[in-house]
């Protein structure tokens, strides 16, 4: 159960990380998210492209979990599914450090927003 919230709110992260994600499409966040990902990673043109995609496939696939019908624990089941995939084509496209890395502000973004929502 603590995994399924974890990754829920690695997702709310995403979703929720942009002030107005309300009234931008699946490509715009992916590129914030991506822009973000070259800052931190130092990614080189191929990479952010490749990345890129990912990302853009990771939040639509992400959005359409969000509008289901689906009970709580599949959405959880599917997302943390999902978020498994995605880590594996970053893994994939990333050398080791900068998957370090990536992995590392993962858990760092999560901690953040764990510690806003029990605050709140």
């Amino acid at each position: 159960m603590k995994k399924i919230i974890t990754i829920t709110l690695y997702a709310a992260i995403l979703l929720l990380s942009f002030p107005l994600m309300a009234q931008t499409s699946t490509e715009e966040r992916a590129k914030k998210v991506t822009d973000l990902h070259k800052e931190q990673l130092k990614l080189d043109d191929n990479q952010y492209k490749k990345v890129y995609d990912v990302n853009t496939l990771f939040l639509s696939d992400l959005e359409a979990i969000k509008e289901s019908d689906e009970g709580r624990m599949q959405k959880g089941q599917r997302i943390k599914e999902l978020d498994k995939l995605h880590d594996s084509q970053m893994k994939d496209i990333l050398s080791e450090s900068q998957y370090k890395v990536f992995l590392s502000n993962k858990k760092t973004n999560r901690k953040k927003l764990k510690s806003y929502y029990m605050n709140s």
